[in-house]
Order: structure tokens, then C-alpha cells, then sequence
């Protein structure tokens, strides 16, 4: 079971930090694999909101587990054919934000060759993501 552990650290206020990264409308501006974004149900954004996320070829369903506004997000899905959960995690420290994302994903034993492929092509995309979204963040 791959898990991917990311931490950044954003030069910007929580507020700022947790409004961009939750806004699930425009977070193809940071993240540029996602093509698409459905919120099922629950809009605004709460515990037992369904996404469907479409990035590249991979399709995620997901559930809200979790919603702590500028604490929490907890989800866990399907992510292509493997069960996830995903914890974000965001600290303020003054005028600059940290968020620790951990994502779990239940590859099962029938593709355990399939995981280290699966967790350095993941942590790669998400590392690159996060930096994309600091630089959006701190350039405005």
C-alpha cells in the first residue's frame, strides 16, 4: 500500500492558503492533470459532498469525509481501480501556511509490482502540483 506524504510551506495567510486549495471549481489552475471536476452533491463543499474528478485518463471518485474550514480535508474514493483516502492538513504559522497531504492508496496484493511505479508517478504529480500552487499563491 503506496503512501505519499507531501509538505509545503506557503508564504501566505490560511484563510488565503485553505480558500484556493479547497475551491474544487477552479483547481485546475494549479493542477494541470485535472481536466475535470463534477461535485455530485453537496455544494458548498461539506462532510458527504461526491466528487468526480477526471485527471489525464484517470478518473477519481471521492467522498468528503471530513471538512474542517482552514483545518481538514478528508477523502477517500476510488482513485482509477484502487480504494484511497487522503488527509490535507493545513497550519498556520503567522503569515505563512503549512499543509502535510498524506495519500494512502490500497493497491492490494494482486498489484504489488504496480506500486512503486504507482507512488513515484503520484508523488512526482502532487509534489509539482503543490509548488504550482505556492507560486500562484505567492506571486498575487
Amino acid at each position: 500500500m503506496p503512501v505519499i506524504e507531501q509538505k509545503i510551506v506557503i508564504q501566505k495567510p490560511l484563510f488565503d492558503v485553505f480558500r484556493v486549495a479547497t475551491d474544487f471549481k477552479t483547481v485546475s489552475s494549479w493542477q494541470p492533470r485535472t481536466t475535470a471536476i463534477n461535485i455530485t452533491s453537496g455544494d458548498p463543499i461539506r462532510p458527504g459532498t461526491m466528487l468526480s474528478i477526471r485527471r489525464g485518463g484517470v478518473f477519481i471518485n471521492a467522498d468528503i469525509i471530513e471538512y474542517d474550514r482552514n483545518k481538514k480535508v478528508l477523502m477517500q474514493g476510488i482513485w482509477g481501480r484502487f480504494r484511497f483516502s487522503r488527509t490535507i492538513e493545513f497550519h498556520s504559522g503567522g503569515r505563512e501556511t503549512t499543509i502535510n497531504d498524506k495519500l494512502n492508496i490500497h493497491t492490494g496484493w494482486l498489484y504489488f509490482w504496480y506500486a512503486p511505479i504507482l507512488s513515484a508517478t503520484l508523488r512526482s504529480e502532487l509534489s509539482a502540483e503543490w509548488a504550482q500552487l505556492k507560486k500562484q499563491l505567492e506571486t498575487t
